[in-house]
């Protein structure tokens, strides 16, 4: 459908949403929202929340729920929607149980919420879905306890509105929003692995007019929560019951087959959100999309899109106060420049739209003509530089600066790349182009006269202007360019951008059941430590194989079933490929073995456990191994 007839579906939709919130609330007031179309329509999006995998015995045993959140950047504060007099609410799925057990890898949700996003034209890049679980309050606390939080892009590298199967790695404890850039995200995870809680498994779907006005009607004329079967069609609904068998860190009765099917369906969840590899796309390509990528978040941090906002009618009177700045400081080093040389300036009136500077053209050789028409742009340029090497220092000294002033810098940045072009824009306004003694001559034809009265061409002297401007503006672009992207907001673009546009492989994101070293040596520590209540005792055995070549068949370098405090390093000893197998045995008076855990430690340095669980999502590599152990035992 159109535009006109798709809008009017999706108030009414959200205005029943938030009539029925006030009828449960037991309100009698409703809040319609105030309906502006020229913003656009905002964006329902419905989020899938599948499960949160790697869980285990890192938080107690309780009941669980997740909350979903839009911020308007990492670090920053809830999106506020000027359109609505009451601001929306962050959504939260129904609890489910986790026992807390070392082999409950898994809190399964399969539940659906929804959320509103701003229209498409307002979606800015950095804003984020933030995911916070909560443990409510039971046995182990008085009140609900955030114990784990991630945060997802809400568009692509292309500013399109999420759509796909995503993965989130969290982190432990409660939201932090000094926590303000992705890569502080990862470095905490890969600096030590016990920050990390888990991995959250999830679907986005831009919901249609059609289906959500559907649902919205539901949800109004029933007051329980709705939960849809993501495998059938949308209009198939069911209630979602309350009941903590409902939950559940595992299911029970499943197949081999389904469980296989599982498995697969979880390797099409990514973490990365660029639609295409750069591989694919030409390097003038990607040129392009970086440029894009700056320009399209520059107007969206310097409040461009906003005109009603005070923050862009500040800007606003920032441009025109930085127009008087850049005139002035162009003709002022002209001026300079002139005396220097002690060339007689016969003219100098300031205007507050151009300044009149004349002067004996004669009197200066060729090259000095050629200095005269660059020295503007070129203080400019060295104004600009200055201000970004203090901003520079300012960060490394204070790690922070004024925002207004780093504005101030862009601002500055934009009129020194267009100072040329406006220049030649007010010069041939007034007729400047000509020469004459009563009127100053235009920079840009001050070459070309040059060479007409020595050669009787000016074409020479026009290429050579165009080709001065030409190298000036890619000089100031591009440190306006490199300050935007790594200096503004302390290198907050530039961690967003490659957000968006990195692959797969360039992030570290742990395996679903990787645990770190650290916890690993504390488990068999504490496995030499345990004792049974008919006398049994555990050990751990360690064992190395050593991968020479793919041809020829694995070999055992050591297989000593002994006690350990730490994993042996055996990866530095060889240059194959080496991976350490620990395992922990029950061990009765008998002699009678049981394996209790077992943990592979990868080539790269992974450690990840292996259990009997049908949901134990793990490499090819190391199902490939766990295949090998088998063979050699």
């Amino acid at each position: 459908k159109g535009n006109s007839d798709t809008q009017p579906s999706i108030y009414s939709i959200l205005n029943i949403l938030q009539l029925r919130q006030h009828l449960v609330n037991g309100k009698q007031q409703v809040f319609p929202f105030v309906r502006t179309w020229n913003k656009g329509t905002p964006q329902l999006i419905e989020i899938h929340v599948k499960c949160l995998r790697g869980v285990k015995d890192k938080v107690p045993k309780g009941h669980y729920t997740l909350k979903v959140s839009v911020l308007s950047r990492l670090g920053g504060g809830l999106l506020e929607w000027p359109e609505m007099k009451e601001q929306p609410q962050a959504r939260t799925t129904l609890p489910v149980s986790h026992d807390g057990n070392f082999y409950n890898t898994e809190i399964y949700f399969e539940q659906s919420i929804q959320t509103i996003l701003p229209p498409t034209k307002a979606v800015k890049p950095g804003m984020v879905l933030l995911f916070e679980l909560f443990l409510l309050h039971g046995t182990h606390t008085w009140i609900d306890r955030e114990v784990g939080w991630g945060a997802f892009p809400v568009c692509d590298n292309n500013f399109s509105t999420l759509e796909g199967k995503f993965k989130c790695p969290f982190l432990r404890g409660h939201y932090d929003s000094k926590v303000d850039r992705f890569k502080k995200i990862e470095n905490l995870i890969s600096q030590d692995l016990d920050n990390w809680l888990c991995n959250l498994y999830f679907q986005v779907c831009l919901c249609q007019a059609n289906y959500l006005t559907i649902l919205a009607c539901l949800v109004l004329f029933f007051s329980f929560h709705l939960k849809i079967n993501w495998n059938n069609s949308p209009d198939q609904c069911y209630q979602e019951k309350s009941d903590p068998g409902n939950s559940g860190s595992t299911e029970e009765g499943k197949t081999s087959a389904e469980t296989n099917f599982y498995l697969e369906e979880l390797e099409k969840y990514t973490f990365s959100v660029c639609c295409r590899s750069a591989a694919e796309v030409k390097l003038s390509r990607q040129v392009a999309e970086r440029f894009h990528f700056v320009a399209y978040a520059a107007f969206s941090e310097l409040g461009a899109g906003h005109w009603c906002s005070g923050e862009f009618w500040l800007l606003v009177l920032l441009v025109v106060l930085l127009w008087f700045v850049r005139l002035y400081l162009h003709y002022l080093s002209q001026w300079l420049f002139l005396q220097s040389i002690s060339v007689p300036v016969t003219k100098f009136k300031i205007f507050p739209h151009t300044v009149e500077l004349c002067y004996q053209n004669s009197l200066l050789r060729t090259s000095e003509e050629l200095i005269m028409v660059v020295v503007g742009p070129l203080t400019l340029n060295a104004g600009l530089l200055l201000m970004v090497l203090i901003r520079w220092g300012c960060q490394q000294l204070f790690d922070s600066f004024p925002s207004f002033l780093s504005k101030f810098i862009i601002a500055m940045g934009l009129w020194t790349m267009l100072d040329p072009l406006a220049v030649f824009a007010v010069d041939s306004f007034l007729g400047r182009l000509g020469s004459s003694v009563e009127k100053p001559t235009a920079d840009a034809a001050k070459l070309s006269w040059v060479f007409l009265r020595a050669e009787e061409s000016w074409i020479p002297g026009a290429l050579i202007t165009v080709m001065l401007y030409t190298i000036i503006f890619i000089i100031s672009s591009t440190v306006l360019y490199l300050y935007f992207l790594r200096l503004h907001s302390e290198g907050w673009l530039l961690d967003v951008f490659q957000r968006l546009h990195g692959e797969e492989g360039t992030f570290f994101v742990p395996l679903d059941l990787e645990i770190s070293s650290q916890e690993l040596s504390y488990i068999m520590k504490r496995a030499e430590q345990w004792r049974g209540s008919n006398g049994e005792r555990r050990m751990v055995a360690v064992s190395d194989y050593i991968w020479k070549d793919h041809a020829s068949k694995p070999g055992v370098s050591s297989c000593d079933r002994r006690h350990q405090d730490e994993i042996p390093d055996s990866a530095t000893i060889s240059r194959g490929s080496t991976t350490v197998h620990i395992s922990v045995y029950t061990v009765h008076l008998s002699g009678f073995q049981v394996l209790y855990r077992h943990f592979l430690r990868l080539p790269d340095g992974a450690i990840v456990e292996v259990g009997e669980s049908k949901h134990n999502f793990l490499p090819q590599e190391l199902v490939t191994h766990q295949r090998h152990v088998a063979y050699m035992k």
